[in-house]
């Protein structure tokens, strides 16, 4: 049984001042670069988020190790059901720390709790005096090992802040210096789903954002796991953009996200056979069953070209879409293959004309 839909998108994500105060001074001096503010020499936040930062870097995995944990015999979520029903519990930014400083934006490394599990990642605040929108990007499938902290999108992502967004790349669990997670949690991708959630009310807990202006963008993996997001937490953001996209069924990423060669999933899938078939099981990860609960206004884009994401994937989800009246659009990009090259600035300048139009 699916949690219903709350009657009103806005106004609605704001978090309890009793942790809200606390993330706002743990970023004191990211607001403070943005107001112009000079921050003071050596504050007791600025101190722990660097003793935070050496901690993470001390611990941190040596390159190539492996991003999983021991596997689990049940996930504590296995189908989007599961996901609707969790609300997620983010916590305040920490390890705060300047990467990137331009006339037109800052970068910042930072992390964040998610449920209990720390996610690093970065947030790009625009020059200038919020609140502003915000985005949270979500990254495609990497080779974990290989994964460095706020990779996937950040060619992106400076244009988005330098339009005037306030932009977050959370690592998804497994990924840069989050929390491991098991393979077969990263399989059914309803944890990193968990993680964009935590990610929305973490940033928009944040007085330089507008709480009513947030909107998601996926690439890849990163577009399936914020369609997870759109279906099971309807009211959660007030826009998306999907960028070459994975399938909205799950059973077509079987082999570009690499789950057909996991024995984890096999022994999931092999268990849950005793009493469902395996259409249903897909099924039951499939945002395309949920659709009819999608609110928000979605902007796809994808190349003809595309290699490792059929174009026609994307086609037949913006079709699903609009049968249950959901304002979707789709722009094909001639030539483009999964990561774009000459369209990049083109189809970056795009989502944010669309973002500007439906998040007002």
């Amino acid at each position: 049984m699916l949690p219903p839909r709350t009657a009103s998108a806005r106004s609605r994500r704001r978090e309890p001042a009793r942790w809200t105060a606390a993330l706002v001074g743990a970023v004191a001096t990211v607001m403070a670069g943005c107001a112009g503010i000079t921050p003071p020499a050596q504050s007791t936040t600025q101190s722990t988020a660097q003793s935070t930062a050496q901690s993470t870097a001390r611990s941190a995995p040596a390159p190539g190790a492996a991003r999983s944990a021991p596997p689990a015999a049940e996930p504590a979520m296995a189908t989007l059901a599961d996901l609707a029903r969790a609300s997620g519990a983010p916590s305040a930014l920490r390890g705060v720390r300047m990467i990137e400083a331009t006339p037109s934006y800052r970068r910042y490394r930072m992390e964040y709790g998610s449920d209990g599990r720390s996610a690093s990642g970065t947030l790009t605040l625009p020059t200038g005096v919020g609140p502003f929108p915000a985005i949270v990007s979500v990254h495609g499938y990497h080779p974990p090992a290989t994964y460095r902290v706020g990779q996937g999108m950040t060619r992106e992502e400076r244009i988005f802040a330098s339009r005037g967004y306030v932009v977050i790349h959370p690592d998804l669990a497994g990924y840069g210096d989050s929390t491991a997670i098991s393979l077969l949690e990263r399989n059914l991708g309803l944890a990193h789903a968990l993680d964009v959630v935590n990610a929305v009310r973490a940033v928009t807990a944040l007085d330089v954002v507008d709480p009513d202006r947030v909107a998601l963008v996926g690439r890849s993996m990163g577009g399936m796991i914020s369609l997870n997001v759109l279906a099971t937490h309807p009211d959660l953001v007030d826009g998306a953009v999907l960028m070459s996209p994975a399938s909205s069924l799950f059973e077509d990423n079987l082999r570009i996200l690499h789950i057909d060669r996991s024995r984890p999933f096999a022994r999931f899938v092999a268990r849950r056979s005793e009493s469902q078939s395996a259409a249903e099981i897909y099924e039951s990860l499939s945002p395309r069953s949920l659709f009819d609960r999608v609110r928000a206004p979605v902007l796809v884009d994808h190349g003809t070209a595309d290699a490792v994401c059929p174009a026609e994937w994307s086609e037949q989800t913006v079709t699903a879409l609009r049968e249950h009246g959901v304002d979707a659009r789709l722009v094909l990009y001639p030539g483009e293959g999964h990561v774009f090259d000459a369209s990049a600035g083109a189809a970056a300048e795009a989502a944010v004309a669309f973002l500007d139009e439906v998040l007002g």
